[in-house]
């Protein structure tokens, strides 16, 4: 389970790649407002997703011991910024719930706790394609040159 102010959730430990420090995002320019920026992980520039936008929690500056979660998606690796890990969570079959279509904003089921329910991401649901900027594999294939 991830932390993110007062709020707790789940991410599917399959999906997850790493845990880091958080560091530096660099912004870029005409983004969408789902998309935070870029970061270098291991050489590889990963795109981080705005998830206190949206979960509607107002956006802030990035603090010393905040962290990041690099998760794997259909899109390719993307990093969410977190206030802290608390735990793995292991949860019998009939502690999840599978949400419906109409009720998934970046949640695809919930984990039904004695005193709480925590939303699971669906990291798939956080950045599209569109928002990435990505463009069909021929268009992509024919601006390889760089300066």
């Amino acid at each position: 389970m991830v932390k993110i102010d007062s709020l707790r959730f789940a991410l599917p430990v399959d999906h997850v790649k790493k845990v880091i420090w958080a560091v530096e995002i660099t912004p870029l320019p005409g983004q969408s407002q789902r998309l935070l920026g870029l970061i270098n992980v291991e050489g590889l520039a990963v795109p981080v997703a705005n998830f206190r936008n949206l979960i509607n929690l107002p956006d802030r500056e990035l603090e010393l011991d905040d962290h990041m979660i690099v998760v794997d998606t259909n899109n390719g690796p993307i990093a969410i910024v977190i206030d802290s890990v608390e735990q793995v969570l292991h949860c019998r079959p009939e502690q999840l719930q599978t949400l419906d279509a109409s009720t998934q904003s970046f949640a695809g089921a919930v984990v039904k706790l004695e005193d709480e329910m925590i939303f699971v991401i669906d990291p798939n649901m956080l950045i599209s394609s569109a928002d990435l900027g990505k463009k069909p594999a021929a268009a992509a294939a024919s601006n390889q040159a760089v300066l």
